[in-house]
């Protein structure tokens, strides 16, 4: 993982590094009404084929079951960035384990 980039008005950024093939994932954590952290995958083949690669998935089901387990962090509500601007209510977990 990088350390945390300042990004002004857009929060902190940095890169985490997952699985056996080490693939790139970029973070964003925002204040934006509430604290939004956007998580995504940098690959391309992944947006053709429309599926994330099972790092990714790896990461944001780890990083949720941290999230639930620490009294910190509550209502977390997690969304697809189809979802995220919408009404949704969103999930109570990133992806099903």
């Amino acid at each position: 993982m990088s350390e945390p980039i300042y990004a002004h008005e857009n929060g902190w950024e940095l890169d985490i590094i997952a699985g056996e093939q080490r693939r790139r994932l970029w973070c964003q954590i925002t204040l934006i009404d509430k604290y939004t952290m956007v998580l995504e995958q940098n690959s391309w083949i992944a947006s053709a084929f429309g599926r994330h690669h099972q790092a990714y998935l790896d990461v944001l089901l780890r990083l949720g079951i941290a999230l639930a387990e620490d009294a910190r962090f509550h209502g977390v509500r997690w969304y697809t960035s189809d979802e995220l601007r919408t009404q949704a209510s969103g999930a109570s977990l990133p992806v099903e384990s």
